[in-house]
């Protein structure tokens, strides 16, 4: 007797020929509500840095032309050292030597003056210096507001790729577009998108490699691409490794279902029958992703470790290692990253001043969407995706903080409570749930767009107040 099942078929477009503005018109409003969004925005904020280690992106920046690389232990430039003397950091104001000092002490500046960028492969860096740089070349002649500028492009990417994974799941234009504009115009947005941030490409990392292993099961791709993506996406920022697992963890679900529910543990206490099993080749192209992303971030510590000058800059680790600390890492992703905000040390402002009656609908919809999918029952058509879909996501988002953190543990020695921005490429997947939960309740996606404006609206406000940062 075969231990496989036949693949449910997934349903697909109507193959009937639609009208290019039926089909272009939502990512095209999306590609524009994020440029009207987050040039406002940049070209409001002034020339001090984001709380959010802006300034020593920018010193990797500066550093480019002539070294290419910034490595461990390694002092910030002078330049970087007298901006921060004299412009400081958005809400906090200058920092550590007087602005027209002689000589400037590294000792009275963050870490020390030490680089805490060398954690990064140049990748994110090289590209955002050569988007800066095609910037000048039109006339921004800062630095800074180029390279925030790049910033904007990311988002406009992102937004594609987000409409492109959703449309997998047949979510119609108006929740695309609304759900677009929820996250457009969320704090997590804000200082990811209207500043340097190393969190710039998460999100489009996070809908393209789930994206590839949802193309992956519909067979319209080479398995290679989601390899290529995963490895990719984890050199930019090694934080995207989680939407890595996370596409892995549906591939291998979707697999697992695939087998004949009286077989299955039989199957999986055999792993030389694996092979032999339907689709086979999902479970392979999971294991293979996710190994040759660890593998490429292991070899980006070899190097990193060979070219250091000095030893990790000092910094405060708010935490101990333990299984407290572990626990408050499960809804840390999925309560907080769409609402992460900068927190004014010794006040309790928010360096996003959105009020909670308008923020906190985005975790609503984040909770909603993960956990209340478990709850409903599985259509008849395409049971299996979906059930393999909400199987993966939701017990990715509640485990894979706690993971990471034990992986920062065991690999470098120190434990931190994660800032909830880390769950970025996690994010299309709450919001993939939430469309498929409630795709098909029109009022629903109504109200769902009518609040992405309001948040958007909120934010372009915001841009002309001149207490905005």
């Amino acid at each position: 007797m075969s231990t496989t099942i036949e693949n449910e078929p997934i349903r697909r477009e109507s193959s009937r020929r639609r009208p290019v503005w039926s089909m272009l018109w939502a990512p095209m409003v999306l590609v524009i509500a994020s440029f009207a969004w987050a040039l406002p925005l940049i070209t409001s904020h002034s020339q001090a840095f984001s709380p959010v280690d802006e300034w020593v992106y920018y010193d990797y920046l500066a550093k480019i032309p002539e070294q290419g690389i910034v490595r461990q232990g390694e002092p910030l430039s002078e330049e970087s050292l007298r901006l921060m003397s004299c412009t400081g950091v958005q809400v906090y104001g200058p920092m550590g030597s007087r602005c027209h000092a002689s000589q400037l002490d590294p000792s009275k500046y963050p870490f020390k003056g030490i680089t805490t960028a060398d954690a990064y492969t140049p990748l994110y860096f090289w590209t955002t210096w050569v988007g800066a740089k095609a910037t000048n070349a039109l006339g921004v002649e800062s630095m800074l507001v180029a390279a925030r500028l790049t910033s904007a492009i990311w988002l406009a990417v992102t937004m594609v790729l987000f409409y492109a994974l959703l449309r997998t799941v047949r979510a119609n234009n108006v929740l695309i577009v609304g759900l677009g504009l929820c996250f457009i115009g969320s704090p997590a947005a804000f200082w990811t998108y209207s500043f340097v941030s190393t969190d710039a490409p998460s999100l489009a990392f996070g809908c393209a490699i789930l994206l590839a292993a949802r193309l992956q099961v519909l067979r319209r791709i080479s398995p290679w691409w989601l390899i290529a993506l995963s490895v990719l996406g984890t050199l930019f920022k090694v934080t995207n490794i989680l939407a890595v697992l996370c596409a892995a963890a549906y591939l291998l679900v979707y697999w697992i279902l695939g087998v004949e529910k009286d077989s299955r543990w039989s199957v999986l206490r055999q792993p030389r029958s694996w092979r032999h099993t339907g689709d086979w080749r999902l479970a392979r192209t999971a294991l293979y992703a996710t190994g040759a992303s660890i593998v490429a971030q292991g070899m980006w510590l070899l190097v990193r470790r060979l070219l250091a000058v000095g030893p990790i800059a000092p910094q405060d680790f708010d935490g101990s290692f333990g299984i407290d600390a572990l626990g408050h890492q499960l809804i840390n992703f999925i309560n907080g990253t769409l609402v992460s905000n900068v927190l004014i040390v010794g006040q309790s402002d928010l360096g996003y001043p959105l009020p909670d009656y308008l923020g906190r609908p985005l975790t609503w919809i984040a909770l909603i969407g993960v956990f209340g999918i478990l709850f409903t029952k599985a259509p008849l058509h395409g049971a299996r995706d979906y059930d393999a879909l909400r199987w993966s996501i939701a017990p990715s988002a509640v485990l894979l903080a706690p993971l990471l953190a034990t992986a920062l543990f065991l690999t470098q020695g120190f434990f931190f409570h994660f800032p909830s921005r880390y769950g970025l490429a996690l994010a299309a997947s709450f919001l993939l749930m939430f469309a498929m939960l409630l795709r098909e309740k029109r009022y629903v996606n109504w109200l769902v767009l009518l609040y992405g404006l309001a948040l958007v609206v909120w934010g372009l406000r915001y841009s002309t107040l001149p207490t905005s940062v």
